[in-house]
């Protein structure tokens, strides 16, 4: 069993709000801003905007359309809770090796070049290379990051996991 990643079966689903999750991410990439939950530091190049902040209306059907993977995860059991954890991260170079409050994050790759790793002190012993096909679900419980990172790299993410990343071997997620 893989424990760091796990690629998903939303390929159609991506392939078809492709376009609007980008158009999403640029339209907000320039409001994202560092964040560092209880004194964590992810990097200076690391900024996310969660979009649960926003009192616009955006177009849901893309929650819609995902929300029956779901019905098993209290936390994003409704599209509102799927919007209201979703986010745009944007890193503009190294992200620290760290891990995350929450146990895992479902990626979609907007703009990727760069592998994500996982760390044992301070050596690599995984990496992913995303494909921009593919969302996949990220062990954050690991210690991960990509300290050689050098491109732009924008992420639409669904975060707020508190379910271990082993809880999504069974769902209907995973391929």
């Amino acid at each position: 069993m893989n424990i760091y990643y796990k690629e998903l079966d939303f390929i159609d689903t991506f392939a078809k709000y492709r376009p609007y999750l980008t158009d999403l991410c640029f339209k907000y990439e320039n409001l994202a801003s560092s964040y560092s939950p209880k004194g964590w530091y992810y990097g200076k190049d690391y900024k996310s905007y969660h979009f649960k902040n926003n009192n616009n209306i955006f177009d849901y059907s893309f929650f819609e359309e995902i929300l029956q993977h779901f019905t098993l995860i209290e936390t994003h059991n409704t599209v509102e809770k799927l919007f209201n954890t979703s986010q745009v991260s944007v890193i503009n170079g190294k992200l620290n090796p760290h891990t995350d409050l929450r146990k895992c994050v479902i990626t979609f790759p907007i703009i990727v070049n760069d592998p994500i790793e996982w760390y044992e002190g301070d050596d690599i012993i995984r990496s992913y290379n995303y494909s921009k096909d593919y969302p996949v679900l990220i062990n954050t419980s690991i210690l991960h990051g990509s300290i050689n990172n050098t491109n732009k790299r924008i992420l639409f993410q669904l975060g707020g996991f508190v379910d271990s990343y082993d809880f999504f071997t069974v769902s209907s997620l995973i391929q």
